[in-house]
């Protein structure tokens, strides 16, 4: 900013003392900005800014401030360690919301209803496969497998079940069918196994 104050002014109005002591107020807005870094406007053919920081002030923050974080709750009974352990939790929280826009699994959008109880409905079953996905990988972190939500998804639905009806020969009304897997990579076979998904695999 002091670069450009000290350039030619190429069009529009001229810098005035004003305007850029308003430029160095917004910049300063964030938090604490303004406790260590001190800045000032003079008068002159183009407004001279001069800033400094203050070391002291910086320390200050550093030793009282910054990097720490401040936990209110109402839970009394709870640990200190049980607490810093809920806040750090949050993210699961966070991950979860934003696993519910995912257009293609547990999707809340896009959301073709307009009633009160058929919004209600929707966002039951939504909240509903987000919990049952949540406990399947709940299963799968017990057997040391630890995947997004959005990765287990992807996985299982690569696992397909293919039919194959073969021409019937004669003497025969119905033809004949079987039934096999597609071709799994090495995460497919390992949930494959770990869930037991052979036993609704079609004999």
């Amino acid at each position: 900013m002091r670069r450009r104050q000290q350039g030619r002014v190429k069009g529009g109005k001229a810098p005035t003392v004003q305007s850029v002591t308003r430029q160095v107020e917004q910049i300063l807005g964030a938090q604490f900005m303004k406790t260590w870094i001190r800045c000032r406007v003079q008068e002159g053919p183009v407004p001279m800014l001069t800033y400094c920081t203050d070391a002291t002030a910086l320390s200050r923050l550093v030793r009282t401030q910054l990097g720490k974080t401040i936990l209110f709750t109402d839970n009394q009974n709870w640990s200190d360690e049980a607490i810093v352990l809920g806040y750090r939790s949050q993210y699961q929280i966070e991950s979860a919301f934003r696993d519910m826009k995912n257009p293609h699994f547990l999707g809340w959008s896009q959301m073709f209803h307009w009633t009160d109880s058929k919004i209600r409905v929707h966002a039951f079953y939504c909240v509903l496969a987000l919990m049952l996905i949540s406990l399947l990988q709940r299963v799968l972190h017990q057997q040391g497998v630890d995947l997004s939500l959005v990765r287990v998804l992807e996985l299982l639905g690569g696992i397909q079940e293919v039919l194959l009806i073969y021409s019937p020969k004669s003497g025969r009304q119905s033809p004949r069918t079987a039934t096999c897997l597609s071709a799994l990579d090495t995460e497919q076979e390992q949930l494959f196994k770990l869930l037991q998904l052979g036993r609704y695999q079609r004999r």
